[in-house]
């Protein structure tokens, strides 16, 4: 006797175009992330479930200068890529080095046919933390640049580049150096995606 799936779906047109049916007795094929999963408990009842995509986490951390933009990854063909952290940091070789309230940072999503900024922001637009040291940051403020979190994350394509700017603003620093922190997660997307 065929599942109850198995007469449903096709009846109502809907397993094809969902990709959920299947020949009756067939075995089920190997799923990705996010593609359904029919799974068959005893007693005849038929279930789907649908298995979260898979994160593989993924952090680098770089020394950018100063107006020269720097690609920070490229998304592989099949997935993508969400950022959710990124820090500017001080060089430790180069404490004197400190941020400026005026400093700009920025980050473009280069993709194959398209080219979109994430964000465009003086220092002192961003969140800040004060310092513990007791030391000074944005000049005579007692601050230094937070770090920037998504919480749902933003979301590169296949194929698409991360690229980033920091501009230190004034006088004699144009050879000044930067640490950058960014974090985020690879998934792997569903074929056809």
């Amino acid at each position: 006797m065929p599942a109850l799936h198995q007469i449903l779906l096709p009846a109502l047109g809907l397993g094809a175009l969902l990709g959920w049916a299947r020949p009756a007795g067939s075995a089920p094929a190997a799923a990705l992330p996010q593609e359904p999963i029919v799974v068959q408990p005893q007693e005849g009842v038929t279930t789907l479930v649908f298995r979260p995509p898979t994160k593989e986490p993924w952090w680098d951390t770089l020394v950018v200068g100063s107006r020269r933009p720097e690609r920070l990854l490229r998304v592989p063909e099949g997935r993508r890529f969400v950022l959710t952290d990124l820090r500017t940091l001080c060089h430790e070789e180069y404490p004197e080095q400190q941020p400026q309230a005026k400093d700009r940072l920025w980050l473009e999503d280069r993709g194959p046919e398209s080219l979109r900024v994430i964000l465009d922001a003086r220092l002192w637009e961003l969140p800040h933390e004060p310092r513990v040291d007791g030391g000074r940051g944005f000049g005579n403020y007692p601050l230094i640049p937070g770090a920037l979190s998504w919480e749902t994350g933003v979301v590169l394509g296949p194929g698409h580049e991360l690229w980033f700017q920091y501009e230190f603003v004034g006088d004699g620093r144009q050879a000044f150096l930067r640490r950058v922190h960014l974090a985020g997660y690879f998934e792997d997307l569903p074929p056809g995606s």
